[in-house]
């Protein structure tokens, strides 16, 4: 943010920590936004050296559980291949593009 960049690392924490909360808040804690917000925060307070308050916050917010993998139910075109629209092209030539 501007504020840490301009060295206001008190002050970049304080609107981190409101964007952090409000985005929890709104959003929920398994959001893409609001664990953007968490990543932030915690690489602000290890900036500070705030490494307890960075454990903390990793703590309240461990690992969450993977993606399902996902499983295609046809076998992945490749470029060179035939296209599956049955134009006689490439697929790259085709619809790769």
């Amino acid at each position: 943010s501007l504020l840490h960049d301009k060295g206001d690392l008190d002050g970049a924490e304080k609107l981190c920590r409101r964007a952090f909360e409000g985005a929890e808040r709104t959003l929920g804690p398994e959001h893409p936004n609001t664990l953007t917000t968490v990543n932030n925060l915690g690489s602000l307070l290890r900036a500070k050296g705030d490494l307890d308050g960075a454990e903390k916050l990793r703590q309240r917010y461990p690992k969450t559980a993977n993606p399902e993998q996902v499983i295609r139910a046809t076998p992945k075109v490749g470029r060179n291949d035939p296209c599956p629209c049955g134009s006689g092209k490439k697929y790259k030539k085709c619809h790769g593009r």
